[in-house]
């Protein structure tokens, strides 16, 4: 299946970002996060930040903190406001 264990290696970390970026992953963390967080303004907009949070850490995760259209690395994002 694998030709090298180099190829082995990087099947591997591939299915391994993919599983922690899928939909429910991510879902569950913020489900998780957020219990017991009421529904003030205020509170809401916890939950938001939240949910953004998870979801950045997901996208680096899946794209091994790169931007798949430029290239760039994490280093270089100026925040989480650019996803």
């Amino acid at each position: 299946m694998f030709a090298t264990r180099d190829d082995l290696h990087g099947g591997v970390q591939l299915v391994y970002r993919l599983s922690v970026s899928l939909p429910n992953f991510p879902l569950e963390k913020y489900e998780k996060a957020a219990v017991g967080i009421g529904e003030t303004e205020g509170e809401r907009a916890r939950k938001f930040r939240i949910g953004q949070n998870i979801f950045r850490d997901a996208l680096l995760e899946y794209w091994n903190g790169s931007c798949p259209l430029s290239g760039m690395n994490r280093a270089g994002f100026a925040g989480g406001s650019n996803f």
